[in-house]
């Protein structure tokens, strides 16, 4: 695990985000898969080691379009970040996220785990407390289900 950046530092780290790629590219991540839940699992634990609380939302959806998993009731499972201790649910907030779920045939590097690991960076560089003076709440979000 490498260490937060110094509060004045907001350097991105290239090998790390190529690491992350690398580990959620191994195989497919596809809905309702024990990969995808061990992806789970990797951001979570990134998220937190880097100082924010993780939320599951879970869901239900019916895929009535697409190809994949058609006419099918499928459950889903959002991370939902944010910085430990601090999040207000009354104030406005800024969400940026990125889908965490790939198709089967694919490990979905380009879409979207590039967005994951950015996504981890970008938990990584942050300040370890949100200002109470900004103006919105900060969650950082790893989608389920946008491949079906």
């Amino acid at each position: 695990m490498t260490s937060r950046p110094e509060h004045n530092s907001f350097e991105t780290n290239r090998s790390l985000i190529e690491a992350h790629l690398n580990e959620l590219t191994r195989v497919p991540r596809p809905c309702h898969s024990e990969v995808l839940e061990a992806a789970r699992g990797y951001v979570s634990r990134h998220f937190e080691d880097y100082g924010w609380d993780v939320r599951r939302h879970d869901f239900e959806v019916l895929n009535d379009v697409g190809e994949l998993n058609l006419g099918e009731s499928l459950h889903g499972t959002n991370l939902v970040a944010t910085r430990r201790g601090q999040f207000n649910p009354d104030r406005p907030r800024l969400c940026v996220g990125a889908h965490l779920d790939s198709r089967p045939d694919t490990p979905g590097a380009d879409d979207n785990a590039s967005a994951v690991a950015a996504l981890l960076e970008i938990a990584r560089l942050l300040p370890p407390t949100w200002p109470d003076a900004a103006p919105l709440e900060l969650e950082l979000v790893a989608f389920d289900l946008e491949e079906n």
